[in-house]
């Protein structure tokens, strides 16, 4: 019998199996396009939607706009908002350069941040006398020096400018960059953008912020945050007072490295571009700017901090008593249990400066730079960094050591005030040493068909740069001015910073020579010197901005400095500010109508613009109507604090509205931190007086006197309150004598309101006779022109005839 084989049983890979697992890889693969292609596909179409209507702006650093009928780039204003909140973003000052560059011209581009910028006046910076040397040099040749550093920012910032100048025709990129590597966007102490150790997330968050879409989730964001939050108030350096960063941070090395990778871009788009680029070690102020903060390394023990604390606190005594090497000894001792506190080292820096060791000294200064933990000024790794970047790309990059320059033209070798207003912005003596050394680098880079044209000598003075700037004493004030204002708040002074109070008074001291020198420079001065340079340069915007701003400020031509204004404007530099300007020297003007159309245009382009809000309440103050100029000028003063002109005007506000002790307490609060400025002390003297708080107001009618001698309002009222005080206890009339002669002296010819007053100062004093006469002098020269005062004058000279001195009423 035949037995069949048994039946094979089916293969797990049977076709009807392996259908149904092709059928489920199908399906996964249809889910996983479905979870990726459609998602891209939507945002692509949105994307692509967003740009057919012309949804956003442009992220680039510059834009297009046409100037008096021809193309130029300037500053785009929104391109900060990829690295700032937009209510604090910052973007380059006004900048315009023609879109088709001439076909001699030598376009060269300056990145960096504040300190390349020219701050705290642009118009005086670096970049700016660099240009006039290079003018002067080649006579004839045209330059275009164009400034694009933008304060406040870092390399992940000036990276992104270099690559959209890049296609700009530039023939050379000049980089002075560092400052701000920590306290910068993405920094380690930024407060405001998080910082991240990883540049490719950097990179993609700006990316992202490049696109329609980002932009529409930007816009989304801070629609819904500004209806539950106010526009914040950026405080500048004071925002970081809680940010401190020790040395031995881990960060650090994520900051550092971010420099690195960020410059070798930078410098790899000038390659690309064909383009040499002059890279720049970075000089910070190290002699007379101490630390900002200090801390002890972390895992001090309390028994070794106490221990330190003593070695410190004998080495002070023994440096106040003027044994420095003992001194030394004593925070060697110190040093040895914590090596890295910030002011320790500066300590000991000092007073090896004193005992000669310039060498130590310099050691020191930059280990205390180094040890501070407001992480404001470049520090040696920065620097070497930046050496070695020049190094690995020799050939192309090429150096310029500013730190050595510096350290050279300083005493010991240490850079300190004669080169910084503070702690890393230059002075005009300052930007003139880097423009030099900036010079020789760029003429090694320019070409043979220019270089036949360089003139024979040396480079131009600097007395010589700063008259072909403009650069008035009256200018040089206002700029010792802002530096003051600045060192009166933190982190500058901080009651726990060593020589914090020294450091302001000595800038007070500055700012007081400048402002005698200011008062020994004419107005006809002021004006040929501005007529000379915008002679040779007659459409600088920048000319006619700060032009403008002297007449403005001093109260020379408020005409002419509108009429600056509105050309500056009109030159390309639209930006809200300059708006705010203009309305305010048309309202000092007297034109309200031109003043309420610049003060508008300003406010619709920036509705909470502290400026703005201050032309505003002025010209409601002109018009009258002082209740109304009150809100508008407390925003001002709340927004810029530190701003005497902004809380003056308040209180003229307040007392026009019938407020009186809020005008007083504004002005006791102003003067209590601003004693050099004198409208606010002379407006109190006069406020205290109708007070009859007499004592008080005398006193500030000295202080201005003591600062300025010849301060007409001060030497007239005063003068007027001595010899007509109804307190009997305040009146000195042979005092008002002489202030009101020294008052009458000023003038080449007499003024009616001024004779009056050395009348009324001979009446006290008993000199009848010359009251008498002096009073019958002012009415004559008053003829029908100011009835009211003539009668005045007439009342009071019939009681002089009498014998008897005239007395104001309480």
């Amino acid at each position: 019998m035949t037995t069949e084989a048994p039946q094979a049983q089916a293969s797990p890979a049977s076709p009807p199996a392996a259908a149904r697992r092709t059928r489920r890889r199908r399906l996964w693969l249809f889910r996983a396009l479905a979870v990726f292609l459609v998602p891209t596909l939507f945002l692509g179409l949105l994307e692509g939607g967003l740009w057919l209507v012309g949804y956003g702006h442009s992220v680039a650093a510059f834009i297009e706009r046409e100037i008096e009928g021809e193309p130029y780039y300037v500053n785009n204003p929104r391109f900060g908002w990829r690295f700032f909140p937009r209510d604090v973003a910052r973007s380059a000052f006004f900048v315009r350069y023609p879109v088709h560059k001439a076909p001699d011209a030598v376009r060269i581009f300056v990145l960096g941040a504040s300190a390349a910028q020219g701050d705290p006046e642009r118009a005086y910076g670096f970049s700016r006398v660099l240009s006039v040397m290079l003018h002067d040099r080649y006579p004839g040749q045209t330059f275009e020096v164009v400034n694009t550093a933008i304060t406040a920012t870092n390399s992940h910032v000036v990276r992104e400018v270099a690559a959209d100048i890049a296609a700009h025709q530039p023939d050379l990129f000049l980089v002075y960059l560092g400052n701000n590597e920590v306290v910068g966007p993405y920094g380690a102490a930024n407060p405001l953008v998080t910082y991240s150790a990883h540049g490719a997330y950097i990179r993609a968050k700006l990316w992202v912020g490049s696109t329609k879409i980002g932009q529409l989730a930007e816009d989304i964001g801070y629609a819904l945050s500004a209806r539950e939050e106010e526009e914040r108030t950026w405080m500048g350096m004071e925002e970081f007072l809680d940010r401190q960063v020790r040395a031995d941070d881990a960060k650090l090395v994520g900051v550092y490295d971010h420099f690195r990778t960020n410059l070798r871009d930078v410098c790899a788009t000038a390659r690309r571009a064909q383009v040499p680029l002059i890279l720049s070690t970075v000089a910070v102020n190290l002699r007379d700017n101490a630390p900002f903060a200090s801390q002890h390394r972390e895992g001090l023990s309390e028994s070794a901090q106490q221990t330190w604390r003593n070695h410190y606190e004998r080495g002070r005594q023994l440096e106040a008593a003027g044994e420095l090497a003992a001194a030394l000894a004593a925070y060697a001792e110190a040093e040895r249990i914590d090596p890295d506190h910030a002011e320790l080292l500066f300590r000991m820096a000092r007073c090896a400066a004193k005992t000669g060791d310039d060498g130590q000294a310099r050691s020191l200064y930059e280990r205390a730079r180094d040890a501070d933990t407001l992480r404001f000024r470049a520090d040696s790794r920065i620097n070497a960094i930046i050496r070695e970047i020049a190094d690995e790309s020799a050939g192309h990059v090429h150096l310029v050591d500013v730190e050595e320059v510096m350290a050279a033209a300083s005493e010991g070798r240490v850079p300190g005030r004669e080169l910084f207003y503070e702690h890393v912005h230059f002075t005009f003596h300052g930007n003139y040493e880097l423009a030099r050394a900036m010079l020789a680098a760029v003429e090694a880079q320019l070409p043979e068909r220019v270089l036949q044209g360089r003139r024979e000598g040396g480079e131009l003075a600097e007395e010589d740069c700063a008259a072909e700037l403009a650069l008035t004493a009256h200018n040089t004030l206002l700029v010792e001015a802002e530096v003051e204002r600045r060192l009166q708040r933190p982190p500058f002074l901080s009651p726990e910073r060593l020589d914090a109070q020294q450091e302001l008074a000595r800038q007070q001291a500055i700012a007081a020579a400048a402002a005698q020198r200011a008062e020994g420079e004419s107005s006809q001065e002021i004006v040929r010197r501005y007529e000379a340079a915008l002679t040779a340069s007659p459409d600088d915007p920048l000319l006619h901005e700060m032009y403008g701003l002297v007449l403005l400020k001093f109260n020379i031509d408020a005409v002419q400095a509108a009429r600056h204004f509105a050309r500056t404007y009109q030159l390309g530099n639209q930006h809200f500010g300059i708006a705010a300007y203009a309305g305010l020297a048309y309202t000092m003007a007297g034109d309200l109508t031109a003043a309420r159309s610049w003060t508008e245009r300003s406010l619709a382009a920036a509705p909470n613009f502290h400026g703005g809000q201050h032309a505003l309440g002025r010209l409601l103050l002109a018009e009258g109507k002082p209740d109304e100029a009150i809100e508008p000028l407390e925003n001002a003063a709340r927004r810029t604090p530190g701003d005497g002109d902004y809380r003056y005007y308040l209180a003229v506000a307040y007392d026009q509205a019938g407020r009186r002790q809020n005008a007083i307490e504004m002005l006791r609060e102003t003067v209590a931190t601003q004693q050099e400025y004198l409208p606010a002390v002379r407006l109190l003297a006069d406020l205290l007086a109708a007070e009859q708080e007499y004592g008080e107001a005398i006193r500030h009618y000295r202080a201005v006197l003591e600062i300025r001698p010849s301060d007409v309002d001060a030497l007239n009222n005063y003068a007027w309150l001595l010899a007509t005080c109804p307190a009997l206890q305040f009146r000195d009339g042979r005092l008002a004598v002489e202030l009101a002669r020294q008052l009458n002296a000023l003038d080449d010819e007499p003024l009616p309101h001024r004779l009056d007053t050395l009348a009324a100062c001979y009446a006290a004093d008993g000199q009848f006779e010359e009251a008498v006469a002096t009073a019958v002098r002012a009415v004559s020269l008053i003829g029908d022109t100011q009835p009211q005062l003539a009668g005045e004058i007439r009342e009071r000279l019939a009681l002089y005839r009498k014998g008897q001195h005239y007395v104001a009423e309480p």
